[in-house]
């Protein structure tokens, strides 16, 4: 059986002494070994081996993080999974009642598999049907300033006390976190409205009630948090169009080893779209345009600028940054590839909906990357202006919906909100230990993907055949994503007053850029989130092995007042899921152990893009290779390469 990613990362990092190891040596020996893959799953794996607890990650003073094996790193050796032949020698496994190794297989399970927490979720989600997601983010903003207060105030009575000292610091770390996760990044309230910070003089919290709300309702739209919706079925033709890009990497070495003296990676991009006719159930069609024989037409700068293929320069001229550039690149690909899916298509049909694979706002988007005077600042600033013509079409017409299918989310903000609302509003889970409680909101054990469609399924026999449940729907700009200094600053509430700062920011470091396109993106491109659901899902299987994807919509700027707007979009994407041939569960188990269930047309473009990458980067290098070997003839033959 072919091992996962993580399987692979794991095994690899426990070889590895006691030497920690970056994302970049990661995916270097990664390489070694021939496990090829991309730079986000990588990511994405070694974060969920630090969840476990099967790696640690730790900063270094450059600010890089770096992975090594837990037990290797605190105990001067590796562990390994014990093999039938071990447990047999140490004893059945029930009879090892006091052995350290149940005792934390026994927290684990209390956590992650708890039929007391599934019973939770079902009694508190019919009362979720009530409760006003304004009024509920509301008082948990409440409770997380008094809760602030308590431990600031512990934290400087206890000041001489390391170890309560430390306990205190962890938790008003962890309240920090969260409050600006949510409402400071989620939300966009500036921190002139709610900010939670301290230090050993005493607290530094900025509270006003008034402004939050007011800000709450600008961003959240819905009267309940779970909301029933009545769909009405599809008639006509409704085509569904999945997007998706995948990186083929190789080293320079594999095409000409004996001829290089930097053995550098090169990558290739691909982007496709898969389009399905619903009624008629039909393949439309696959693309992947352009081909690599179609690439030898193009100069080396508008390769480059379609996003691709990402030149051995990149890498000489900073290996740190060759990933991240990876994830510009394939940004400004999918962008192009979405552009070329919106409307009305050559063939004279109509798209009705894009589900793209990921989120919608670019991976790459802090300022400092846009005015990255490198390689990697020109793919941002690329994808950037792709990203821009994206905001304009929407903008100019509504009759395509653009919808981001999110398999991991970046920001949680639903789950500590339920886990709050059931232990401390409502003090359903009142046996629960103090620390225990604190901890699972804090740091909630299920993500938003899982506590939402626990919720969702506990409420699946009040379904009839055209309806649905969802979740209210929650409003981001891009600006909430950027730096701290712009985002979280009270003082830039239009674009105008942005690009006057950015301007000056840049004029102080001597760059020649214009920010205008930035400090316009900021404000114009929102998106809207959410969670949707259908009772046909609960046949999948067991719910606690699957999880659902978020659903983000981009939204018109023109129109970000009109909810009428808004719901006329969610209204396709609920189109799309309410019928039972719509969805698959995503088979690729790198991004995440449980399975997740979304649109088909998502599972068949990730497939196509993967193959379609690897035909591609053959393709590449066979172009490549006739290519060196030309250059080379011409060198030897005295000919100046032009």
């Amino acid at each position: 059986m072919k091992k996962t990613l993580q399987e692979y990362l794991k095994e690899m990092i426990g070889k590895q002494s006691v030497k920690d190891m970056t994302i970049e040596e990661v995916m270097e020996a990664l390489n070694k070994i021939e496990v090829t893959n991309e730079y986000p799953a990588v990511r994405k794996a070694l974060e969920k081996l630090v969840e476990k607890g099967l790696l640690i990650k730790t900063q270094r003073k450059d600010g890089k993080s770096t992975y090594s094996n837990g037990m290797q790193s605190l105990l001067g050796f590796s562990m390994s999974v014990l093999s039938k032949t071990d447990i047999d020698k140490r004893g059945r496994i029930e009879d090892l009642k006091d052995d350290i190794l149940i005792a934390l297989a026994s927290q684990i399970l209390s956590d992650s598999d708890n039929q007391k927490m599934r019973a939770k979720f079902k009694e508190i989600a019919p009362k979720l049907k009530d409760e006003d997601p304004v009024e509920l983010y509301g008082e948990f903003a409440v409770w997380l300033v008094e809760n602030f207060k308590k431990h600031v105030k512990e934290y400087l009575n206890q000041f001489q006390i390391p170890p309560r000292r430390f306990e205190n610091e962890q938790i008003l770390n962890k309240i920090q976190r969260l409050s600006r996760v949510i409402y400071n990044r989620q939300f966009g309230i500036t921190f002139d409205a709610f900010k939670l910070n301290y230090s050993r003089n005493g607290e530094d919290i900025v509270y006003e009630a008034a402004a939050i709300k007011k800000q709450l309702k600008k961003r959240i739209v819905g009267k309940t948090f779970l909301e029933k919706i009545e769909v009405e079925g599809n008639q006509v033709s409704f085509r569904e169009t999945g997007t998706d890009a995948s990186v083929q990497k190789m080293m320079a070495g594999e095409i000409a080893p004996a001829s290089l003296e930097r053995n550098s990676p090169i990558a290739v991009i691909t982007a496709v779209s898969v389009i399905f006719d619903l009624i008629s159930q039909k393949l439309v069609s696959r693309e992947a345009d352009p081909e690599p024989k179609d690439w030898t037409t193009y100069s080396t700068q508008e390769a480059l600028s379609k996003g691709l293929l990402i030149p051995p320069l990149v890498y000489i001229e900073d290996p740190n940054m060759w990933e991240r550039t990876l994830e510009a690149s394939m940004d400004l690909r999918l962008y192009n590839k979405d552009l070329e899916c919106f409307g009305i298509r050559k063939d004279g049909q109509r798209t009705d909906i894009i589900f793209r694979d990921g989120r919608i706002f670019p991976l790459e988007h802090r300022f400092e990357d846009y005015i990255d005077g490198g390689h990697h600042g020109e793919f941002v600033r690329w994808a950037m202006t792709a990203f821009r013509q994206m905001v304009s079409r929407v903008a100019d017409s509504d009759i395509t919906t653009y919808c981001g299918v999110v398999k991991l989310p970046r920001i949680e903000f639903m789950s500590p909100l339920i886990f709050w609302y059931m232990i401390y509003k409502k003090n359903i889970w009142n046996d629960l230990d103090p620390e225990t409680a604190y901890r699972y909101v804090l740091n909630p054990p299920i993500s938003d993907n899982g506590v939402i469609l626990q919720l969702f399924s506990s409420l699946a026999k009040e379904l009839r055949d055209n309806d649905l449940w969802m979740t209210c729907k929650c409003i981001r700009l891009l600006k909430d994503s950027s730096e701290e200094e712009y985002s979280f600053n009270g003082n830039f509430n239009t674009p105008d007053e942005l690009q006057k700062h950015l301007e000056a920011n840049v004029k102080r470091k001597g760059l020649p850029y214009d920010v205008s396109e930035y400090a316009e993106l900021c404000f114009k491109a929102s998106v809207a989130s959410f969670y949707i659901w259908k009772s046909h899902m609960h046949n999948m299987g067991e719910d606690s092995l699957f999880t659902l994807p978020r659903y983000e919509i981009m939204l018109s700027h023109q129109k970000l007042e009109d909810l009428g707007n808004l719901e006329k979009h969610v209204k396709r994407v609920a189109k799309a899921i309410i019928d039972p041939r719509t969805l698959e569960i995503y088979t690729d188990l790198f991004m995440n152990e449980s399975r997740i269930i979304l649109p088909g047309v998502i599972q068949m473009a990730h497939q196509f893009s993967h193959d379609v990458g690897v035909l591609y980067k053959k393709d590449f290098m066979a172009f490549l290779f006739r290519a060196l070997v030309e250059l080379k003839s011409k060198r030897a033959k005295g000919v100046a390469a032009t």
